[in-house]
């Protein structure tokens, strides 16, 4: 039961970061794409990061790597936007 109901959140909240950035309301994007380890708290499942895809980074420091992900999903560019 606990893995269905995991499921079906997991599902939902995709679906619905999808609806948001698809409408291009990208404060509710970010906001429940931020959200998601939140939501999943106590939860056998992972918040899910690719939603834009094209990620490309050369970086080989893990920190810096993972910032550029963070700023790229979140649709900004640099650390000033």
């Amino acid at each position: 039961v606990e893995n269905l109901a995991a499921s079906s959140l997991q599902a939902m909240l995709r679906n619905k970061i999808v609806s948001y950035l698809k409408k291009k309301d990208y404060h509710n994007y970010r906001l429940i794409l931020n959200l998601q380890n939140r939501h999943f708290t106590g939860l056998p499942i992972k918040p899910q990061e690719d939603f834009i895809p094209g990620f490309v980074s050369e970086n080989t420091d893990p920190a810096t790597h993972d910032l550029a992900k963070f700023m790229y999903q979140n649709g900004f560019k640099n650390y000033l936007e």
